[in-house]
């Protein structure tokens, strides 16, 4: 009788008239029900709300679902898959101990916080919101090296199917409660999310790959742990880009490291981007120089050496770091140190102390130098510091450890 009367409420407001809105429908509706307007609220929420497998007890007498309690599951979890657990699992006859049952689910066991995006996670029943799942998920997604997605609760290994759910399925087939409110709860970026997945899963199959190379047959992610127990594995970062969808992920190249150093302090090992370089890339990891007016690491051009236009939109010279004009005098004089000369070359005037003019601008009013008191960034890699001068091109730090290895190599 409970289901049959809340389905004809719901036939005679979707037949109202609905010129102003919800209060118009609800004002008209009055008229023909002589429902008082909070039981009305109540049979138009769990119409609207409340997962289909749960109207069948409405009028089982053996486990009756009241009123009442499916009001309070479809008010405080917008979750269809988790009214229907909460129901068959943790509800009881007593409405007292159900609503403080509701009370302590509805409270996330990671943030402490109420939430209406509380799911179940089906490796170990434990409940928690959608926002610390999504960011667990992700944190796992975005480390440095590579990191099988466990439950924070039990450690329990997530599929490769309850990642692409979580973070794109669900997203694209038609669930009513996934709206724009809960997309902006748990920060949902489409195409951030299937890009991290994307990425997960192909180095996934790269070390499949990899260890079947050694008779090693990997027929799920949950056995990887126990495979890769000794071994850090990552992507090698100067060939892979940030997150982006123009990036084909299967050409991903991956590194495996050993977990603990070879020393006898047996200590863990820090890890770093650069530990992952793929064997394509070491080979021009010398070739890195910075822009001197921004600082931005550079990889070696392929021919010229001339930079015309680093991201900063400022002009330099790839072999002696030196801020150069981007003209004539810039891309070619500089470079030309004799017949058959040119940019192409790894010398230049500055390299090989031409008597010639070098064209370097000695102090450059670009917007990155002109916070610098007109000087060049230090040539140091890892050092955000102003050099001493043109020449130099050195921090006061950095020169002096350059004059002390020279002088320790000459003794």
């Amino acid at each position: 009788m409970n289901r049959q009367k809340i389905e004809d409420l719901y036939v005679l407001y979707s037949l109202c008239n609905d010129g102003n809105g919800k209060k118009s429908k609800m004002s008209e509706l009055k008229k023909y029900t002589k429902i008082t307007k909070s039981t009305i609220e109540k049979y138009l929420s769990i119409q609207e709300k409340l997962d289909i497998r749960l109207f069948p007890y409405l009028d089982n007498k053996k486990q009756k679902l009241s009123i009442g309690m499916a009001y309070e599951l479809s008010k405080q979890f917008l979750n269809p898959d988790t009214q229907y657990k909460i129901f068959m699992k943790h509800l009881k006859k007593k409405n007292n101990e159900n609503k403080l049952i509701i009370s302590n689910i509805k409270t996330c066991n990671i943030c402490c916080e109420d939430s209406v995006y509380i799911r179940s996670l089906h490796c170990c029943k434990n409940f928690i919101c959608e926002k610390c799942l999504t960011d667990t998920i992700l944190m796992y997604l975005k480390d440095i090296s590579f990191k099988i997605v466990l439950c924070p609760f039990c450690k329990h290994v997530f599929s490769i199917r309850f990642l692409e759910e979580i973070l794109s399925n669900r997203f694209i087939n038609y669930n009513l409660w996934i709206d724009t409110n809960f997309k902006r709860y748990i920060n949902y970026k489409q195409d951030y999310f299937y890009n991290l997945f994307n990425r997960y899963t192909c180095i996934y199959d790269k070390i499949v790959q990899e260890k079947s190379y050694e008779n090693i047959r990997i027929r799920n992610i949950k056995y990887l742990p126990k495979i890769i127990d000794k071994e850090i594995y990552g992507f090698c970062k100067m060939c892979t880009p940030e997150i982006n969808s123009n990036f084909r992920y299967t050409n991903i190249k991956i590194k495996s490291i050993e977990k603990r150093c070879v020393n006898d302090e047996n200590q863990l090992l820090v890890i770093k981007p650069e530990m992952f370089t793929c064997q394509d890339c070491q080979t021009v990891v010398c070739d890195i120089k910075k822009c001197p007016h921004c600082g931005i690491k550079t990889i070696k051009p392929d021919n010229c050496n001339f930079i015309s236009r680093c991201e900063c939109t400022q002009s330099w010279c790839f072999v002696c770091c030196s801020r150069l004009p981007n003209d004539n005098n810039g891309h070619n004089q500089h470079y030309y140190i004799g017949n058959g000369s040119s940019a192409y070359d790894p010398k230049c005037r500055v390299s090989e102390n031409h008597n010639g003019p070098t064209h370097v601008i000695e102090k450059c009013n670009c917007n990155f130098c002109i916070k610098r008191d007109f000087k060049p960034i230090c040539l140091d890699l890892n050092c955000n510091e102003t050099a001493l001068n043109w020449k130099t091109k050195y921090c006061f730090i950095h020169r002096y450890k350059i004059v002390y290895q020279k002088r320790e190599t000459l003794t």
